[in-house]
């Protein structure tokens, strides 16, 4: 794989562990959410885990 696309794939792991930990955050801040809200960000933080380790593959 060149080196590009490493980097690259490098950097989409990054922000994506960034994006998780901002979503998580905001859970624990604004508790007070509506059910719906908390569901669909948990969706999230799942889907960019997923994503992380399937990318992790080509690494």
């Amino acid at each position: 794989m060149e080196e590009q696309t490493i980097t690259l794939l490098k950097e989409c792991n990054s922000g994506r562990n960034m994006e998780i930990q901002s979503v998580s955050e905001c859970m624990n801040k604004c508790r007070e959410a509506s059910h719906a809200s908390i569901s669909l960000a948990k969706k999230l933080v799942k889907c960019g885990e997923k994503l992380m380790e399937d990318v992790k593959k080509f690494l």
